[in-house]
This record gives C-alpha cells, sequence and structure tokens, in this order.
C-alpha cells in the first residue's frame, strides 16, 4: 500500500499524493531543480557545471554586462515634458547605490546574471516603517532560496531564514521569461541536452589527451587471458603510453596478440564541427548574435554593426521593459508621475558617418538643437546652442502666397521665366 504524501501551507494541508510514482515525479523534480537534470548524454546538467561550457559563460556575460551597463534613471512627468527627477530618493537607489553593498551596476550585473543561470532573481524593498518608503533594495544572493506561491489569490515569497513571507508588493522579482507570470523558465534547463553534449564533448577530447592519443586501441588475443593477465596489460599500457608526455612513445606488443583500432577518434566523429554545432544552438536558444561570444566564422564588417543593433532591439530590450515595469509598479505604484527608463540610444547608434547624418536631418527639421546632438555625444553645451532650426524653402503649400507677396522679386523671377521658357537667365534687380 502506497504511503500518502501530505503537503501542507502554516499548518493547513493544501493536498495529498497518494501514489508512489506521482510522489517519485515530485521528488525528482525537487532535486532536479538543486542538483540539476541528467541528459541522453549521462551528464548532468545544472547552473553550476555549465558555465564550464564557453558559449553558455559568454553568453551570460554578455546579456549581464549589456544590460548594467545602460543608465537607468528616474523620470518624472511634467505636462509634455520629462525631466530625469535626481532629488528623487529612489532614483539615487536604482542609479547610484540601491544598499550599503552594492553600486547600482553590481546589482543589476548580478539579477541579470541570476536569470540567465536559473531564471529568477529576487531583490527585497526594505521600507521605511512610517512612510512606507523604499530606503535600500537587497538582493537574495542564492535565488533558489526564494519560492514563490500564491493563497487565496495573493502572491507571496517564502525567503529562507526570514520568518515571515515578503508579499508580492515588496518583491522585486525579475524573470528571465515565464509560463505563468510567477514562475522564471530556467534557461540553463531549456538548453540542458545542448549544454550537456557539449560538456561530454569536452570531457571525451580532454580524455583523448590524457590518454596519450586520438585512438582507442583493443588487443586481440588468441587464447583466453586471466583475469590478473588482462589487469597487467592494461596497467603497463597506461604507465607506459597514457598521458601526454607518452602520446609519441612507439608502441612495442610481444606475443601473438594484435592491437585493433575501436570506437571513433575525433576525426571520424568531426570534433570541432559537432563543437561549433553546439556553440551556435546554444547562442541560439540565448538569442546572443554569434560574434558576441567571439564565434566570428560567418561574421563581416557588414553584419555586425546590424546584428548587434537586433540584439539589443530583439533580445535586451524586452528585459528593459520587463525590468521598467517591474520597478515602476514596486517602487511608485499606479498613477504616478514618476517612472523609471533605460538610456539605450548608445546602444543603438551607429558609426561617426550615420550619426552625423541622422543629427543633421533631425537638425533640419527643427528637432534637434546643437546643445540636443552635443548632449547625445556626451559633449559640453555651447553658449547660444538651445535654438531650433529649420530650412526656409521648407514652407506649407498654403503659404505661398504669402512668400510671393512678401517678396515680389520672387513672383518676377518666376515670370521672367515662363516668358522665356526657361532658356534664357533674368536678372531681376
Amino acid at each position: 500500500m502506497a504511503r500518502q504524501l501530505e503537503v501542507r501551507l502554516f499548518g493547513r494541508q493544501l493536498f495529498e499524493v497518494r501514489s508512489d510514482k506521482v510522489r517519485q515525479l515530485i521528488k525528482d523534480n525537487w532535486l532536479s531543480q538543486i542538483y540539476g537534470s541528467n541528459t541522453k548524454t549521462g551528464k548532468l546538467v545544472n547552473e553550476n557545471n555549465a558555465t564550464a561550457v564557453s558559449a553558455v559563460w559568454s553568453c551570460i556575460q554578455v546579456y549581464s554586462n549589456t544590460f548594467a551597463m545602460v543608465p537607468l534613471n528616474v523620470y518624472r512627468k511634467e505636462k509634455d515634458k520629462r525631466i530625469i527627477d535626481s532629488e528623487n530618493p529612489i532614483h539615487i537607489l536604482i542609479h547610484s547605490r540601491p544598499n550599503v553593498y552594492m553600486t547600482s551596476f553590481t546589482w543589476r550585473r548580478a539579477v541579470m546574471m541570476q536569470c540567465a543561470s536559473n531564471g529568477n532573481s529576487y531583490t527585497i524593498i526594505e521600507r521605511n516603517g512610517y512612510s512606507g518608503r523604499p530606503v535600500a533594495l537587497s538582493l537574495v544572493i542564492n535565488s533558489r532560496d526564494v519560492k514563490p506561491y500564491l493563497v487565496n489569490g495573493k502572491l507571496w515569497y517564502s525567503v529562507k531564514d526570514r520568518e515571515e513571507p515578503v508579499p508580492a508588493e515588496d518583491m522585486i522579482h525579475f524573470m528571465w521569461n515565464t509560463r505563468d507570470g510567477f514562475n522564471g523558465l530556467n534557461p540553463i534547463e531549456i538548453a540542458r541536452e545542448n549544454i550537456g553534449q557539449a560538456l561530454a564533448i569536452q570531457e571525451y577530447g580532454s580524455r583523448v589527451f590524457s590518454e596519450g592519443g586520438a585512438k582507442r586501441v583493443a588487443l586481440k588475443t588468441p587464447g583466453k587471458l586471466t583475469p590478473d593477465q588482462k589487469d597487467s596489460w592494461r596497467k603497463t599500457w597506461k604507465e607506459k603510453y597514457g598521458g601526454l608526455d607518452n602520446m609519441h612513445e612507439l608502441a612495442i606488443v610481444e606475443g601473438a596478440g594484435e592491437l585493433i583500432e575501436i570506437g571513433m577518434n575525433p576525426e571520424d566523429a568531426q570534433f570541432v564541427q559537432v563543437m561549433k554545432f553546439k556553440i551556435e544552438e546554444i547562442a541560439r536558444i540565448y538569442n546572443v548574435p554569434l560574434h558576441m561570444i567571439q564565434s566570428l566564422d560567418h561574421a563581416t564588417n557588414n553584419n555586425i554593426e546590424h546584428q548587434s543593433m537586433q540584439f539589443v532591439t530583439h533580445t535586451m530590450m524586452p528585459h528593459y521593459v520587463n525590468f521598467e515595469q517591474e520597478l515602476d509598479y514596486k517602487l511608485f505604484g499606479l498613477g504616478s508621475k514618476n517612472y523609471t527608463k533605460h538610456t539605450v540610444n548608445a546602444l543603438l547608434r551607429g558609426d561617426a558617418k550615420t550619426r552625423a547624418f541622422w543629427y543633421r536631418t533631425m537638425s533640419d527639421l527643427g528637432a534637434y538643437s546643437i546643445n540636443d546632438m552635443l548632449k547625445k555625444e556626451d559633449e559640453n553645451p555651447i553658449e547660444g546652442g538651445d535654438g531650433h532650426y529649420v530650412q526656409v524653402n521648407r514652407i506649407p503649400l498654403d503659404k505661398m502666397d504669402k512668400v510671393d507677396q512678401e517678396d515680389p522679386s520672387r513672383s518676377l523671377a518666376e515670370e521672367a521665366k515662363k516668358r522665356t521658357n526657361g532658356h534664357s537667365k533674368v536678372e531681376v534687380n
């Protein structure tokens, strides 16, 4: 008879499991969250050993550094304008110092590193007991110490070493991706088969060199050997020809034995090509361009810039928006005039020639002043550089009659041109 497994919360029984099979599935899932999951290659994959694959570590580095390097500011709406609210205490928290032991860059990089490693990152909002104003943002160092759960439609977070659960309004929960809204999907778990294969390939390559060669051989004997004889042959071969130092030693086999090659060597298995394919697969799962993880086989000077911009737009921008909305709701509440915004323009701008063309276009339209352009280039403003100008030959069609009346010479010139059919030059004094 199967034993019952009761699941309780705050002393209240939520449900019970009577099936041994279901109970084992729950146990296996819990263990996989902590220790990782086995793959078809037999390799155990978790967030700790997955970073041994250079492509995984590079993707996590690209994510976390790109996420943290973009300035994050608090803005305030004032009619049709928006200004950086640098005096707001929350601006200091997210832009400069979220807590006493972290800079904003360190905090946000750690947030994204946790998300890219296991899908979730948690930061507790420490509030002033009297006013409820946020005074610190404390990152939970190990995101696996936090478990979200719903009680009567309200979201709570159980945090290790904290007696009381944390309500959702006091927890900044940033997820890499999610299906249900409060449990982040683990990218390592999603990519575990590809990572497991990459780990297996790396281990195979290491063993090839540690064992002294690329080929695996077997000794074929006409007669049957005793166990002691087998062990002696193996030990002698390994001591004499194993390892990098002995891989070029001349192998000598005495007696009637015959050495035959078995298994695959790196050339037969297309070792390098398979490893490159695994790198591409991992980069595809993380949606990171190959050139950003130092795989330059298909990169050219023409496409790298566009791929980098696409990375910001299609890969990073969703994370920026997600983080901003989480901060806005948890730190300001609905209906506030304050909001957070990442400054991503620096990541999207092109080379000097492209920027110059864009600035000239916006200046001719009257959208940018000289000081606006200098600010975007991180240069100091100049005196008198706040004016906005437009080209005088760009006027509305319904104003043409007024221009002709104010400038008779223009009308005379046009009339003279018509009379001569545009063949002669007419000067109007």
